[in-house]
């Protein structure tokens, strides 16, 4: 994944409330991921709260498909913007074999990691 454009996160996150980049996720096929809000995170958490996974494995995948679900909002070629995170977009991606969900994941880490990196301390003092 190539480097964001610090004033181009940085201003969709002031101005809009959030940030949005279509990402390959291979040649053929592609995902909209997007910046969750802090109500968002911590709908992320109570959701897994009340699942009450039994072991740190299963809590691991709970937390990787509920923040898939809110973070992706197209895939291939779905609109998936209207459904409600969870159960229904939760439950859309649970339907995916377990290779093509870390897959995801993978590409939603990257996503995220190249936003904080936008976001760093020098980029948003020169903004």
């Amino acid at each position: 994944m190539e480097a964001l454009d610090p004033t181009e996160v940085i201003d969709a996150l002031m101005f809009e409330g959030t940030y949005v980049k279509e990402i390959e996720i291979t040649p053929k096929t592609k995902a909209e991921f997007r910046v969750r809000s802090a109500k968002e995170v911590n709908e992320i958490n109570r959701t897994l709260g009340s699942i009450n996974p039994e072991t740190s494995l299963q809590m691991s995948t709970e937390l990787g498909l509920l923040t898939l679900a809110y973070a992706c909002t197209l895939f291939d070629g779905k609109d998936l913007s209207a459904m409600n995170p969870y159960p229904e977009r939760y439950n859309f991606f649970s339907n995916y074999p377990a290779p093509v969900v870390s897959i995801l994941l993978r590409k939603l880490n990257e996503f995220d990691s190249e936003v904080e990196k936008a976001l760093g301390q020098d980029n948003v003092e020169n903004f």
